[in-house]
C-alpha cells in the first residue's frame, strides 16, 4: 500500500495540473518525502528475500555438487 502510494505520487508530481498548483505540490512532494526512506527500506527488504529465495534454490538444484554446498 505504501509502496503503491510512493508511485502514484510519482507520477502526481510529474502531472502538468499538479505541477502548476504549487500548493497541491508541496504538499504531494512532502508526502512523498516521508515515504521515500520507508519504501527504500522495505525495496531493501524484498531484495533481500529475494537473494535469499534465489541461493536456495542454487542449493537444491546443486543438491550433490559438494563444493557448492559448503557455500
Amino acid at each position: 500500500a505504501v509502496e503503491d502510494r510512493y508511485e502514484e505520487l510519482g507520477e502526481l508530481l510529474s502531472d502538468p495540473d499538479v505541477v502548476s498548483d504549487t500548493k497541491r505540490f508541496m504538499e504531494l512532494s512532502k508526502e512523498e518525502a516521508s515515504t521515500r526512506d520507508t519504501v527504500a527500506t522495505y525495496r531493501d527488504y524484498k531484495r533481500v528475500l529475494q537473494n535469499i529465495t534465489d541461493a536456495e534454490e542454487m542449493i537444491k538444484d546443486a543438491s550433490g555438487d559438494a563444493d557448492l554446498e559448503e557455500m
